[in-house]
């Protein structure tokens, strides 16, 4: 399972202008982001732009790439194995990981793509890339059956705290579900190993 590490100015400039459009859905949510200084919700590209250069510094973002590809590479092997123990060969073997300094703590776009914002203060980048790896490989499931963002989230942390990834030494929750752990969790002791389709289809059915 191979990581192709991306960074840019434009890249940069494309998650900034993501996150602006997203900015109500995130405060609704609760979710923090992050943008350049001086830059809100009604800025213009070109003072985007301005801004971002005055922040944007590449050998940073290389020293981040180097120091995700040695964490990941003492994961590699137990959590590719713990991967497919859990939901079978039929998993994406390569990523592309976009580092950024802006927007959410992490994201997804399926079907392989994962971003990463490497300046939180809460989550390390490796935390943060396996976390969206496997909001990647439940994001069927969830689409399928119309999981709600809570229940998902719950599920994921459920996963990366679970005996299957205790070699990540993954331990670290939301600080509020909003009572999606009062649905998720005891449907997912029982069921989520014996079959993962079985436990999202039953958490459908749960209102």
């Amino acid at each position: 399972m191979s990581l192709n590490i991306i960074f840019s100015f434009i890249s940069e400039l494309n998650v900034i202008k993501y996150t602006i459009s997203k900015t109500d859905r995130y405060i609704k949510l609760g979710y923090k982001y992050s943008l350049p200084k001086d830059v809100a919700e009604f800025s213009s590209i070109t003072d985007i732009s301005k801004s971002l250069k005055n922040e944007y510094n590449e050998a940073e973002y290389e020293n981040v790439k180097k120091s995700l590809e040695s964490d990941y590479s003492k994961i590699e092997h137990k959590f590719i194995e713990s991967l497919t123990k859990v939901f079978g060969d039929k998993i994406p073997r390569d990523f592309d990981v976009v580092l950024t300094k802006y927007g959410v703590v992490g994201a997804f776009n399926p079907p392989n793509k994962v971003t990463i914002n490497f300046t939180n203060t809460c989550h390390s980048p490796i935390n943060i890339l396996v976390h969206e790896i496997l909001h990647l490989i439940i994001e069927p499931f969830v689409i399928m059956y119309n999981i709600n963002q809570m229940r998902k989230e719950r599920t994921v942390d459920l996963l990366l705290n679970s005996g299957e990834f205790n070699m990540l030494g993954f331990n670290s929750w939301q600080s509020n579900y909003n009572g999606a752990e009062k649905v998720v969790d005891e449907l997912f002791k029982n069921d989520f190993f014996a079959s993962p389709e079985q436990f999202f289809k039953k958490l459908s059915k749960i209102k």
